[in-house]
């Protein structure tokens, strides 16, 4: 479990793990390439676990079960908005929400909501998808390493971490150049920006 958390990257297979259906026609392969339809017989069967309260997949899914509390540590989650890949009403937003009803006000975290930022940033380079977001949200300058140099200031100086925010760039449906001046900013007083936190409802602004 450890090493899967370390090295996985959320997507199988991934850190040596694999699917494997062994009904098809070449006999046990990954399910992805088993048969036609992708081996569907064998995934809705694994769905089947999850739905019909398999004891044994319910207790798996309990031990990594996530309780939101990080008993007080520094934290900082950076997500875009247009995340196609984990839907962000699914992970940062409900997460954060969790830590507010665990934590109160000893939480550190720290949620920055990059508008139009997209999960597959590396893609943008695609003839027709950078028009889609503006290149003023990739994640990887204007979140990451904002989020990176953040949270080093406030371990090396006590620096505050900037307040859960919506950090806005340039306008969405153009593509700009890559400048600073067009990367969002993570603002030290957000103001109408600010995303909060009331009894687990999380308020996030346009």
């Amino acid at each position: 479990m450890p090493t899967v958390f370390g090295n996985g990257n959320g997507v199988p297979p991934t850190n040596g793990i694999n699917l494997v259906y062994n009904a098809g026609t070449s006999g046990a392969a990954d399910h992805r390439f088993a048969t036609a339809d992708g081996s569907y017989a064998g995934a809705a069967c694994l769905r089947s676990l999850w739905t019909d309260g398999n004891p044994t997949m319910s207790a798996s899914v309990n031990a990594i079960r996530v309780n939101a509390n990080l008993r007080g540590k520094p934290a900082i989650i950076v997500q875009g908005r247009a995340d196609a890949l984990v839907p962000i009403n699914h992970a940062l937003r409900p997460y954060l929400g969790a830590n507010q009803l665990a934590e109160g006000n000893k939480s550190q975290l720290a949620l920055y909501e990059v508008m139009n930022g997209q999960h597959f940033d590396a893609f943008l380079s695609v003839a027709g998808f950078r028009y889609a977001l503006h290149s003023g949200a990739l994640l990887q300058p204007s979140g990451a390493e904002s989020a990176l140099n953040l949270m080093w200031v406030h371990l090396k100086n006590n620096a505050p971490l900037p307040p859960s925010q919506v950090p806005h760039g340039s306008t969405a449906g153009a593509a700009p150049a890559l400048t600073a001046a067009n990367l969002p900013a993570i603002s030290a007083t957000p103001g109408a920006n600010a995303i909060t936190v009331s009894g687990g409802a999380v308020n996030v602004p346009e």
